[in-house]
């Protein structure tokens, strides 16, 4: 089974070759369950610094999932526990990931946001070629004084990929990633 680690080189390997800058690249730990978490930014063009439009993505990564790749399906959860009871064994799917992609832009007015959402619809509609159709969100607070704010606004879309010893064909996603970004920052959308 691939580990981690490999996946993490593996998508990193195809943002790259995708031509997507890559920075903010991060591994998370809860040190209490030792889940881990991959998460990094990419953005379609390095000399713009900040990006107006940048992609994060990411990724969970269970603890028994670290377990299975490294000691296989042999270890002990799988044999005869220390009582001697019969063996715990759950019906184990296939190990996968959620491939999480948020796709992040400003947003100044929220009295604008349903009609930039339907323009960025119409103009990522012709870039997507599959049913993963991504979902356009905002994030909005009222404050006490009554005016609507947008605190974040983004494209969210996600992949569930199944894996096992193959290594995981990452470069479309990543192309598909960069092309969206391209279309966003290159469109007069934003200013």
């Amino acid at each position: 089974m691939l580990r981690y680690e490999e996946i993490c080189q593996d998508f990193l390997d195809a943002a790259e070759n995708a031509g997507l800058f890559v920075h903010g690249v991060r591994h998370i730990m809860d040190i209490i369950t030792c889940d881990r978490e991959f998460r990094c930014t990419c953005a379609a063009d390095e000399s713009e610094k900040p990006p107006r439009i940048w992609a994060e993505i990411s990724f969970g990564w269970e603890s028994i999932l670290t377990a299975e790749s490294v000691y296989g399906d042999d270890y002990s959860v799988y044999k005869k526990s220390i009582s001697g009871h019969l063996p715990f064994k759950r019906d184990l799917p296939k190990p996968f990931i959620e491939l999480e992609i948020r796709i992040c832009f400003e947003t100044a007015q929220f009295e604008e946001a349903g009609i930039l959402a339907r323009q960025i619809q119409n103009l990522i509609n012709g870039l997507i070629t599959h049913e993963n159709q991504p979902q356009i969100k905002f994030e909005v607070s009222i404050l006490p004084e009554g005016r609507v704010v947008i605190h974040d606004s983004y494209i969210y879309y996600w992949w569930l990929i199944d894996f096992q010893d193959e290594r995981i064909e990452f470069l479309p996603i990543c192309e598909e990633i960069r092309l969206i970004l391209e279309a966003l920052v290159n469109s007069s959308l934003f200013g």
